[in-house]
């Protein structure tokens, strides 16, 4: 029971591949990404160049983006949060290579440089752009709240006759000083059998 009330991170099953596969022939779709999954994880340093802005009306941040930015807000531990302007082009390369991994941005504007991680973004939801982000900065002496790649090793004997690795999670919720941020949490499912699910308290 309490392992009900546990999230799962990752379990290990033949019927739910069947039953994928069987369906996946009916509409004569391809199988074989069922058969195999990977995870790269780690941390990157990213460097961009950003610029301090003034509060102003909504049609203000709607022009910045016309204009090649997106609207962002640098939040500091008790303080009152920094607006900026990110820009777009280069802020979604640096995205794209960052996904899947840890990303601490080194956010430039002149001489000053503060090192920071994305809190939240929001997403248009018809072009599925990024349209506002708040970044979070990092202060060496005070812990930071964030998700931790995990990354899967080894592949389970079963999965050579057919069975499939059924990842629920891909990052855990961790707590720690900013210079103790690991790459990921590794977690070895080498020894797993059909049917064994490994859970967050595990």
């Amino acid at each position: 029971e309490n392992n009900k009330k546990c999230k799962k991170i990752v379990q290990l099953s033949i019927a739910e591949l069947l039953a994928t596969a069987i369906k996946k022939i009916h509409l004569e779709e391809s199988i074989s990404i069922l058969f195999r999954w990977s995870h790269h994880g780690g941390k990157m340093i990213l460097n961009l160049d950003v610029e301090k802005r003034t509060l102003g009306k909504k049609s203000d941040l709607n022009k910045l983006r016309r204009d090649g930015f997106i609207p962002a807000v640098v939040y500091s531990s008790g303080e009152k949060g920094t607006p900026i302007t990110v820009p777009t082009i280069e802020f979604n390369k640096l995205y794209k290579k960052s996904i899947g991994e840890i990303a601490i941005f080194y956010l430039k504007d002149g001489n000053d440089e503060v090192r920071a991680i994305i809190k939240e973004k929001q997403i248009h939801p018809v072009t599925r752009k990024i349209t506002h982000i708040d970044f979070l900065e990092l202060h060496p002496g005070k812990e930071i709240s964030l998700d931790i790649p995990i990354n899967f090793i080894g592949t389970p004997a079963a999965v050579k006759e057919g069975a499939v690795v059924d990842i629920a999670r891909r990052t855990l919720n961790a707590a720690c000083l900013p210079k103790y941020i690991p790459e990921d949490i590794s977690l070895d499912i080498t020894n797993m059998e059909v049917g064994e699910t490994i859970y967050c308290k595990d």
